[in-house]
């Protein structure tokens, strides 16, 4: 597994010292754009682990490296698990990035007089970066938890034509389960429970939701080593 993941690492190298330094101009840029740092944040979040996840996955049809990755003394089960866990690990990077940076913004704008409301601790602050950089790493692990078992099975290539219909059928069943209404609704109920409860409270759904994406991402890491494992080449 640690061989497997430091294979991954050292492949995407170079292309992850260039996507960090785009990923933080993109993540400022998108925060006066949108006028919210909270957004910009949660799109600075997600950017690097998901090109680091399609673009990983994209190298193992090319030149047949995967087909010769296999000949190594290396088994399938260490494949699954240590592409796992370098993208947990570029998670964990972009996760301390954003936050970093998210404090930086706030830290200059409370020191500037005439900062717009949105860079300043008054309206955002160090708890609500927090909060987004959580909300955008559930994301990642959610879309990694069911893309990453139909590319273990399929490759890359078929992957991608059959990653956005699952995503699409998901996003179908939520819908149709909830209604348009309903979510709206449910969304409405959502926000004002937050204000309601205490923060105790809040800190502990937020844990437990947490720990319910990591369980999700365990378990399809147990799917996609059953996948490939019986996958023929």
């Amino acid at each position: 597994m640690k061989t497997m993941m430091l294979t991954d690492l050292i492949t995407m190298k170079n292309s992850l010292l260039s996507l960090l330094g785009i990923d933080v101009v993109l993540g400022i840029f998108f925060t006066f754009t949108m006028q919210t740092l909270s957004g910009g944040m949660a799109a600075m979040m997600v950017i690097v682990p998901f090109m680091y996840l399609f673009s990983i996955s994209a190298y193992d049809d090319m030149g047949g490296w995967e087909r010769f990755r296999l000949t190594l003394p290396i088994t399938r089960r260490q494949v699954v698990w240590g592409r796992y866990g370098s993208l947990a690990v570029v998670l964990l990077l972009s996760m301390a990035l954003t936050f970093v940076v998210g404090h930086i913004i706030v830290t200059v704008g409370d020191s500037i007089p005439d900062a717009p409301s949105y860079l300043t601790s008054t309206a955002t602050g160090f708890y609500q970066i927090a909060l987004t950089v959580a909300l955008g790493a559930a994301i990642v692990l959610l879309t990694a938890a069911v893309s990453l078992p139909l590319i273990m099975r399929f490759g890359m290539t078929k992957a991608t034509r059959i990653v956005p219909v699952a995503m699409v059928i998901i996003l179908a069943i939520g819908i149709a389960f909830f209604g348009e209404a309903d979510v709206d609704h449910l969304f409405l109920g959502l926000s004002r429970s937050m204000l309601d409860i205490g923060a105790d409270t809040l800190e502990l759904g937020i844990v437990l939701a947490g720990f319910g994406v990591v369980t999700l991402y365990v378990v399809s890491a147990l799917i996609s080593s059953r996948l490939y494992g019986s996958r023929e080449f």
